[in-house]
């Protein structure tokens, strides 16, 4: 039975590490490749399309973003000592955390959790804990998201684009077409700019409560 006192702690320890992981090491500079990866960049200005997609710009910088071939994530991890222990474990999920297409199988409301197949790396049974998708999100429903492994469970890094389930077809034709044309360091930054690209003509309206 998955602890929702454990996971209101891990999201609570997410939100104050995301600050300060962005306050140590992330500067305009960083932003600006972030977002001219995303091609949300027009000059030096950041060109939003809704307030969910400050949030794309911010999982860019500190999961694809590269100093000295690491991601901010680990840069932070291996330069920290001052973490508490819950910090210190959710910051290796953080770094050990990945990008696919999801379908969802399952969803328990009451456990506020949902079972996941990847449809990238065609794995099956992948548990996700999440209050909120796990009350609106139906079986079907395609999703792709930042999963973050931990000690008894999986939770999301925060961004989530939304699909119809009959787009699956669809998405995965487009995203190995989209996918040669991106210049990113790594298969997961092409993804993350594949998706985010798809979800603006593709996706469903994602509300962040």
């Amino acid at each position: 039975m998955v602890s929702l006192d454990r996971y209101q702690a891990y999201r609570q320890a997410a939100k104050e590490l995301n600050h300060q992981i962005m306050d140590a090491l992330v500067e305009r500079a960083v932003l600006m490749r972030a977002a001219r990866a995303l091609d949300i960049a027009r000059g030096d200005t950041f060109v939003f399309e809704s307030e969910a997609e400050m949030n794309v710009l911010m999982d860019y910088a500190l999961y694809e973003y590269r100093r000295r071939g690491q991601a901010l994530v680990q840069v932070y991890r291996e330069q920290t000592t001052a973490l508490s222990p819950l910090q210190r474990e959710l910051l290796d999920g953080m770094c050990q955390s990945y990008t696919s297409l999801f379908r969802i199988t399952a969803v328990q409301a009451t456990a506020s959790t949902m079972v996941l197949a990847d449809r990238l790396q065609q794995r099956e049974d992948v548990p996700l804990v999440d209050i909120m998708f796990s009350r609106t999100a139906a079986p079907g429903m395609l999703l792709f998201t930042r999963v973050v492994p931990l000690a008894g469970m999986n939770m999301t890094a925060g961004i989530a684009f939304a699909f119809p389930g009959d787009a699956e077809a669809q998405l995965l034709r487009r995203y190995k077409r989209l996918n040669k044309r991106i210049k990113a360091d790594t298969d997961s930054a092409r993804r993350l700019v594949v998706f985010f690209q798809l979800n603006r003509t593709e996706g469903i309206e994602v509300s962040f409560a």
